[in-house]
């Protein structure tokens, strides 16, 4: 959050044992306190530089405390929290039902990138909305009065039914944002990106490990 200074922090652990995840869960609640902290004594309120907590697997890192107050606060402070879940299941298996939602409802950005649980699909598909259809039903009758009818009907369907959301392609990806309408669109595939050979190690012209913009495994 320092101004004129970029930093990346990684903290990795085991995404098969979960012995050691309330120290990850810790770390993570004093770092978000210290910044909201720092924000308020030194800085008015919001850091100078944005800050975004990236929380991959949330369902592996262990209970965050007082996650869903911190949630609805830190985006004032210039703090952004980005949740990864395979489904909705894994926040409820951490946090009550209520912490759970309160979680989701403060996320203004849901990225559904597919999957098969039947209460995430419906998730999604009531975050979607509705829509309404046009029906035109015609029926006819055959004899010795000939007669026909044409009704006109508006109804209201589900943007995308859940089990239209669990169907969808594993090419494609819904995103909401609220205030706007849903998205419906292709993921972009990433081993299309000009730079994707630099960053995947096995390839000609990889970059060596870790990372460095500008060197080469030949320097």
């Amino acid at each position: 959050g320092d101004e004129g200074r970029k930093i990346a922090v990684f903290a990795i652990m085991s995404d098969t044992r979960k012995t050691y995840s309330f120290l990850l869960a810790i770390m993570m609640w004093q770092t978000m306190n210290l910044l909201c902290d720092k924000a308020l004594a030194e800085h008015g309120g919001s850091l100078p530089r944005p800050v975004t907590f990236l929380f991959d697997e949330f369902a592996n890192i262990g209970k965050i405390p007082d996650i869903e107050s911190m949630a609805a606060v830190v985006r004032s402070r210039n703090m952004s929290i980005s949740v990864v879940l395979q489904s909705i299941a894994q926040l409820k298996a951490n946090y009550s039902e209520e912490t759970a939602q309160t979680i989701v409802d403060c996320c203004d950005t849901t990225l559904f990138l597919g999957g098969k649980s039947n209460e995430t699909n419906r998730e999604i598909s009531e975050m979607a909305g509705k829509e309404t259809v046009s029906i035109l039903t015609f029926n006819e009758s055959r004899g010795t009065m000939n007669s026909s009818t044409r009704n006109w009907n508006v109804v209201e369907r589900d943007l995308i039914q859940s089990a239209e959301v669990g169907k969808m392609p594993r090419d494609e990806a819904i995103v909401l944002i609220a205030g706007t309408d849903p998205l419906r669109d292709r993921k972009y595939d990433i081993e299309r990106h000009p730079r994707w050979k630099e960053v995947h190690p096995g390839h000609d012209g990889a970059i060596c490990e870790p990372y460095e913009p500008g060197k080469s495994e030949e320097q």
